[in-house]
């Protein structure tokens, strides 16, 4: 399941991660824009609009390393132990998050794709996800 050139799926990701972090609970997130050497607009603007929403609302989590967010070309050959771990086949927004035993579960956020024509749609769908498992408010 990818997001971008790769095709895209439908929403209900929250309720997955919320059950993994309820259950686990969140030590740890992190958050990577997969995408090819050659990215097209829409692939562009999804990295661009995830690296501008976790700066802005997510800053003092990046900056303690509970939220690690990063742009992770698949065609580089020095990237694909985290590449394999994620399988990402394309360009997609994919969430990783590592429980308080060492659990991790991994999700495509395809819907945020289906945001990206709207900056604060896009803000708001991620803000969903990522506020509970970081400890802020939506």
């Amino acid at each position: 399941m990818s997001a971008g050139c790769m095709g895209a799926s439908s929403d209900g990701n929250e309720d997955k991660i919320s059950q993994f972090e309820d259950k686990y609970g969140a030590q740890k997130v992190e958050l990577y824009h997969f995408h090819t050497n050659n990215q097209c607009y829409s692939c562009v603007l999804l990295g661009e609009l995830a690296n501008e929403t976790v700066h802005t609302f997510y800053q003092d989590s990046l900056d303690s390393g509970k939220l690690v967010f990063d742009h992770i070309n698949i065609d580089d050959e020095n990237n694909s132990q985290v590449v394999n771990k994620y399988e990402a086949a394309g360009s997609s927004l994919i969430i990783g998050v590592y429980g308080k035993n060492g659990e991790f579960y991994k999700e495509n956020l395809a819907g945020a794709l289906y945001r990206i024509n709207s900056p604060n749609s896009f803000a708001d769908y991620m803000k969903t996800i990522l506020s509970p498992l970081l400890g802020g408010s939506i």
